[in-house]
């Protein structure tokens, strides 16, 4: 679960922290200076939010541990302009792509204010 912050009506803030997944996965795209691919999703069943949040090990998928909590496995559904996958009953998806090669923005106000990459892309 990570915060992001609304730009305009194509940008968004995508705030990671540093030792979290998403800003690990997304060093391996700055190091190489390409795209990654972003999909951000919104509602669907309430256990994703306590997933997604579960200090779970490395490596051990949220979606996983969401399945296993309600006895049935999550459904995914392909994205419509990437690959990544999301949940068949997200309320709202945002798919777009942050760019390495983008400057940081601000972000906030919040009390924990810092830079952000920017999200660009639509949503469905």
């Amino acid at each position: 679960m990570y915060r992001i912050q609304i730009y305009d009506d194509r940008t968004t803030g995508m705030h990671w922290q540093l030792q979290k997944v998403g800003a690990r996965h997304g060093r391996r795209y700055y190091e190489t200076g390409t795209r990654m691919p972003v999909a951000i999703f919104i509602g669907g069943d309430p256990v994703f939010t306590f997933a997604a949040t579960a200090p779970l090990p490395d490596g051990l998928d949220e979606f996983l541990l969401a399945g296993y909590l309600r006895k049935k496995s999550v459904e995914l559904v392909k994205c419509e302009t990437n690959d990544l996958e999301v949940p068949a009953n997200a309320d709202f998806v945002i798919e777009g792509y942050v760019d390495p090669t983008e400057p940081l923005r601000d972000e906030g106000p919040f009390g924990d204010r810092g830079k952000v990459r920017s999200v660009n892309g639509s949503s469905r």
